[in-house]
């Protein structure tokens, strides 16, 4: 009996990460008898369901000799509460023995963070546009997938492996799915690269409030106040997704995956540390990425 596993996956990295393994090593899949549809084919901008989830999928498979269906489809989970989860689980059934989620999960304050950092660099937002910040991932509807599919079809891996290599994760995801890596197989691929520090989000924040403003960028008298200047978090912004996070915490917890809840007051008060050289590589990184020259600023406001 033919069986099919959901990898999900909530941050874009490792979505990305994980479509291009499975993309690049057909021959592999191939000789263990496994299908891997990619997330790029699945329509974009549309409202999924369980008829359209079928479709798609029968379409797929139509014609290929194989055991196992790997899936990898965020829409499944992020748009779940607008799917019939029975309905698709009697569809599922008709074609498969055995239907199971993967699920790569997070630090829920990391992934909070990391997000609201890629909106600031990507879309120059500021805190205050993100005061109503919503794109936490609510893990609890996980149960919900438990309560239809059985708690054996539901496994939680926890992505942030010390290592930060990404052969580490491919590792846990291929142990649930029985496939073997070639021996000798190497990938040196970082999971998390250039991350960005809290304290480089409040240093862009104050750059894109700004510019938001109309202001000529960040003046000369800003770089001559980095050593003692504090940026903290918003209060309002952390006290708006406290709540969410801690029930995020919990929930992970009794699944056996224990993430350090953080100090809030001391990360509502954070100061940098302006001496570490992370921090510094970092700012200039972003900086540079947003298209700002320092020598050019240092310039202008010299004259």
């Amino acid at each position: 009996m033919k069986e099919i596993y959901f990898i999900i996956s909530y941050e874009k990295r490792i979505n990305n990460l994980t479509n291009d393994w499975f993309d690049s090593n057909s021959d592999l899949l191939k000789k263990n008898k496994i299908l891997f549809i990619n997330d790029r084919e699945f329509k974009k901008n549309i409202t999924l369901n369980e008829d359209i989830i079928m479709n798609d999928l029968i379409r797929k498979i139509e014609g290929f000799d194989f055991k196992k269906l790997i899936l990898i489809n965020r829409k499944i989970y992020t748009q779940s509460k607008k799917i019939n989860l029975l309905l698709l689980y009697e569809k599922l059934k008709e074609y498969f023995g055995k239907i199971a989620f993967i699920n790569l999960v997070s630090d829920p304050l990391f992934l909070a963070t990391n997000r609201v950092s890629s909106l600031l660099v990507d879309e120059k937002k500021t805190y205050e546009d993100l005061s109503k910040f919503s794109g936490l991932v609510d893990y609890r509807r996980i149960d919900t997938f438990i309560d239809i599919f059985g708690s054996e079809n539901i496994k939680l891996i926890d992505s942030q492996i010390s290592s930060n290599k990404f052969q580490d994760l491919l590792e846990k995801i291929c142990d649930e799915i029985s496939l073997e890596l070639p021996i000798n197989y190497k990938n040196e691929i970082n999971i998390y690269k250039n991350s960005l520090t809290l304290e480089s989000a409040n240093f862009i924040n104050l750059h894109n409030f700004a510019q938001k403003i109309n202001k000529r960028n960040l003046r000369y008298s800003d770089f001559l106040k980095i050593g003692s200047t504090k940026f903290s978090l918003q209060r309002e912004l952390i006290m708006n997704i406290k709540e969410k996070l801690l029930v995020q915490y919990d929930f992970l917890k009794n699944k056996n995956i224990n993430y350090q809840i953080p100090d809030w007051d001391k990360l509502i008060n954070l100061r940098p540390d302006w001496n570490d050289k992370g921090t510094l590589r970092d700012l200039v990184y972003r900086i540079n990425s947003l298209g700002c020259e320092l020598c050019e600023l240092l310039n202008e406001n010299k004259n």
